[in-house]
């Protein structure tokens, strides 16, 4: 019967949706979420010439969270240096009328073009370190004044004067969270704490070296690997006051200690590359004067590195960590950010570079090197 035909597709229809209930299969299903940017890659350097533009432009990949390429991405990022481990030496020499100011690179080695110190009240330069909260060089001058000196431009600003009767003989931060400035004078046996704001010098007593008497000091630096404060010191058994020991210095103690006489005399101001070498510069007086040298830090043996040559009269050194320039912050574009034209100024071995993005986890390149 027609109307037995229809009552059965009727009741086969019902007994198919049940068993559609009765599995579930009514639930809906949601469609995965589309995939969104998370992260980046920044993709390999190859080995670069220390000064000039890199061989090919940089490229930041920016991937979602599958690690997979997003192509619709457009954020901003920005590249910086991630390891770091070369220095430019910026060394100081000559009076007034005569000062030079230039940037050494010492494992290229090269002496490299820099500006002259400008200042209303320049004057020799007798001690320099580099502040890494400012990104400014910190001196002091025969005039015992302390100094700050922009290393872009080589203006100097006087702070003000030390209040000691010498004039500074080294300079060097303590690590930490709140490095106090240290400095040690020409002439004298005292430590001093120095006021950044206005120059002025506290002294935090006399230092002692067992067996000797120190009369006055040439160079002070804090090994970056360590926080060990190292000194050259002027001591009274010397023959002549350009020999000069290596000491080590306890600001809590005021005790140094002796690691040996310095293989070359005259040596007249110390700093640290970033890897814990340590590197003096001999003064005009010394048997090889106007020098830069590699120092052992165990005994005080001397290699030289370069024959700077510079100026005249005193000399000073301080280590600055290199510098990646070019435009550093690009959009974009189909997920992909390039950087052309970028320099590094140094030349060391194990580069890395950083890429950053608001609401994206940071990529770094493998290891590079920057050679000469």
């Amino acid at each position: 019967m027609s109307i037995s035909n229809n009552g059965t597709r009727v009741a086969t229809a019902f007994l198919a949706a049940g068993a559609m209930l009765a599995c579930g299969d009514d639930t809906p299903t949601n469609p995965p979420p589309p995939p969104t940017p998370t992260s980046m890659s920044v993709q390999p350097v190859a080995d670069q010439t220390a000064r000039t533009a890199f061989t090919a432009p940089v490229t930041v990949q920016i991937l979602d969270g599958s690690g997979a390429a997003f192509p619709g991405a457009t954020n901003d990022v920005t590249l910086s240096l991630g390891a770091n481990p070369g220095n430019l030496l910026w060394h100081a020499s000559g009076r007034l009328g005569t000062e030079i100011l230039e940037p050494v690179d010492p494992r290229a080695p090269a002496v490299l073009a820099g500006p002259n110190i400008a200042g209303t009240y320049a004057d020799e330069i007798s001690a320099l370190t580099y502040d890494p909260q400012t990104g400014m060089l910190v001196g002091g001058d025969i005039d015992a004044n302390l100094v700050t000196i922009n290393p872009a431009t080589g203006a100097e600003t006087i702070v003000g004067p030390v209040n000691v009767a010498s004039y500074l003989g080294g300079l060097a931060f303590e690590t930490g969270a709140a490095p106090r400035l240290l400095g040690v004078m020409q002439s004298g046996t005292d430590l001093y704490s120095l006021n950044l704001a206005t120059g002025e010098a506290t002294s935090l007593g006399a230092m002692t070296l067992a067996g000797e008497t120190i009369t006055g000091s040439t160079g002070l630096a804090t090994d970056p690997t360590t926080g060990t404060i190292y000194g050259v010191v002027k001591l009274a058994s010397a023959a002549n006051g350009r020999i000069r020991d290596l000491v080590t210095i306890d600001p809590a103690t005021l005790v140094a200690t002796s690691l040996g006489t310095l293989s070359e005399d005259g040596v007249a101001d110390i700093a640290f590359l970033s890897d814990g070498t340590l590197v003096g510069v001999t003064g005009d007086g010394a048997t090889n004067p106007e020098s830069l040298w590699t120092i052992n830090k165990t005994n005080g043996a001397a290699t030289l590195i370069i024959a700077l040559g510079n100026g005249d009269d005193g000399e000073a050194i301080a280590a600055v960590p290199a510098a990646l320039t070019g435009t550093l912050t690009v959009a974009a574009v189909n997920g992909v950010a390039t950087f052309p034209g970028l320099q590094i100024d140094a030349v060391a071995n194990g580069y890395t570079l950083t890429a950053t993005a608001t609401g994206l986890t940071a990529g770094t390149s493998a290891a590079f090197n920057v050679v000469p």
